[in-house]
């Protein structure tokens, strides 16, 4: 193998890498599809690694910011106020959505073709221009629109590093920076408030087989196995979102 081949293929497998969340039982990731849309990914339902599911977050859209939510299994209801200020907040980091997408093409379209094909040394320098100047515009859009609020200059200059040391990650820094964010929300009132009816069916019905399979691995005598039941319970007499 070549390493021109090797160096495409490392890339490859390191945006690979950053689009992959491990989820325990009581997560999902929420994934935003347009301006007020939002759809739900639970995993790579039996592919686990580390008790944890796989969830491939799509590497076609890289714009897309996601948030992962958790709930809590043996919860009676709300303990705190949710803060839904998230599903607001996150949408507003594809301001450098064509950034992103510049980065993308310049390191897995136009570096490709300068590798392999007669146009050699003038396409890998524009790809290298176009994929670090992208990225650093980028960096310097999201702390200047005030989207990094949350994030030390410790930190910043850190994803810096991430970002320029390693292009894919650069790549794909909306979702970075979104999957950093927290979320004080539960992922049940996430579910009701955000998602479409069907949706909110399937992600439900997701849950009620979580509670289910806690419920088979629970001693008949545990003390956690009354608030599952209650749990279950509610989940299933709860109505779609109208």
């Amino acid at each position: 193998m070549s390493y021109e081949l090797e160096l495409v293929a490392l890339a490859v497998v390191l945006y690979l890498y950053d689009s992959t969340v491990l989820l325990s039982a009581n997560e999902a990731v929420f994934i935003c599809a347009g301006r007020r849309a939002w759809r739900v990914s639970t995993g790579l339902r039996g592919f686990l690694v580390g008790g944890r599911t796989v969830c491939v977050l799509n590497p076609l859209v890289p714009y897309a910011p996601c948030a992962k939510l958790r709930w809590d299994l043996c919860a009676a209801g709300p303990t705190q106020p949710a803060n839904e200020t998230w599903s607001i907040e996150l949408p507003k980091l594809k301001v450098v959505a064509p950034w992103v997408m510049a980065a993308g093409l310049a390191l897995f379209i136009l570096l490709p073709l300068g590798l392999f094909t007669s146009l050699g040394v003038y396409a890998i320098l524009t790809a290298v221009a176009v994929l670090y100047g992208s990225i650093l515009v980028a960096l310097v859009l999201l702390r200047r629109a005030g989207l990094l609020r949350s994030m030390s200059t410790v930190k910043y200059m850190g994803l810096i590093f991430e970002c320029l040391a390693c292009p894919p990650f650069g790549v794909n820094i909306i979702r970075r920076v979104a999957l950093m964010s927290k979320v004080n929300e539960s992922l049940l009132g996430a579910g009701q408030r955000l998602l479409t009816p069907p949706e909110w069916s399937r992600v439900r019905a997701h849950c009620v087989a979580v509670l289910d399979r806690e419920l088979l691995a629970c001693d008949d005598n545990a003390p956690e196995r009354l608030a599952l039941e209650a749990q279950r319970a509610r989940l299933s007499e709860q109505t779609t979102p109208s």
